[in-house]
């Protein structure tokens, strides 16, 4: 179902291996993106996606980094723009949560949230956007989560 709606254009989706954001790049893919499918640790899951979508997508790659880490995010965003040109479309999915109680939850846990939630979008968006701006066009999108709404 390649409609090519995404022709000629690259998109990076952080958190792309797995859920969600495997999801995601499948559907990029169909439509004609050049995807660049990002993973932390999950190579297997990360080499997973790649294989679901190697064939529908104009081309397609798997990239490591930690979104919360400013050196591996420059470093991600240059390799895909060297193997699969400018992005231009930032799908900002990766993100982590802890399901312990409030009261038992360390610093640790919280911060590390944090960096991968907050701090992760913004420097993924912060290497990406001078380019989009000086090609007067990109999108991106930012995933969130409902966790924080409790439903009784």
């Amino acid at each position: 179902m390649n409609d090519n709606l995404f022709s000629d254009q690259t998109a990076l989706v952080t958190g792309g291996a797995r859920g969600i954001g495997r999801s995601i790049c499948e559907m990029l893919a169909a439509h004609g993106a050049r995807v660049a499918v990002n993973y932390e640790r999950n190579e297997q899951a990360a080499r997973e996606t790649f294989v679901s979508i190697k064939d529908s997508a104009d081309d397609a790659m798997i990239v490591q980094a930690d979104v919360s880490d400013e050196e591996q995010v420059g470093r991600m965003t240059a390799a895909v723009h060297e193997r699969l040109g400018p992005i231009d479309l930032l799908v900002n999915n990766a993100g982590i949560a802890s399901s312990t109680p409030h009261d038992d939850l360390p610093f640790a846990t919280w911060k590390r949230m944090f960096e991968v939630n907050v701090d992760g979008p913004f420097l993924t968006t912060w290497a990406v956007k001078d380019q989009m701006i000086a090609r007067e066009f990109g999108r991106i999108v930012n995933i969130s989560s409902l966790a924080g709404i409790k439903i009784k």
